[in-house]
């Protein structure tokens, strides 16, 4: 039997594909959700005669989505450090995402339709911009180092051994 290489099976090194895959599922997450106002444009104009057919294929899609959102954004803020608000916030937008579904799904009015399509695309399209963007490795970009102590007043001015050894 080989022998395992620590680092490899560490979660550390799983990091960076899960970030990468989290950075993936919110960004088509948020392309379906800022594509289906215009699917349903193109049903309500009457032109397409598949366009219903697409809006509902693609409003069963988004809940689905959203659920593998959730898990992957779970990963990401074990695994990763991604902050938790990503799996919140995925959390939330599949809640949402249901009751948009089962309004369409039931025929209710579109008074209550659109206006909770619009939240969601804002909301999408927000999780995919604040957290698609994050640093995949946090760990390559080391924290500045601290200000040195002592008074702020003491950084002005050199102090009597940096005089002397300025004067060498």
């Amino acid at each position: 039997m080989a022998p395992i290489n620590e680092e490899e099976a560490s979660p550390s090194a799983l990091g960076p594909l899960v970030a990468m895959l989290a950075r993936g599922v919110l960004i088509v997450h948020a392309a379906l959700l800022v594509a289906q106002p215009f699917i349903a444009g193109t049903m309500l104009d009457g032109r397409s005669a598949g366009a219903q057919a697409w809006h509902v294929n693609v409003g069963m899609a988004l809940p689905t989505l959203g659920f593998v959102q959730i898990i992957v954004t779970l990963f990401a803020w074990r695994v990763s450090q991604w902050p938790q608000g990503a799996f919140t916030g995925s959390i939330a937008l599949w809640l949402l995402e249901l009751t948009q579904f089962f309004i369409g799904y039931l025929g209710m009015p579109l008074a209550m339709h659109v206006p909770l399509g619009v939240l969601l695309v804002i909301a999408g399209v927000s999780m995919a911009y604040f957290y698609g963007q994050r640093d995949p490795s946090p760990t390559q970009h080391p924290t500045p180092p601290a200000p040195p102590l002592g008074r702020p007043t003491d950084r002005l001015r050199p102090s009597m051994t940096q005089r002397k050894q300025e004067e060498r």
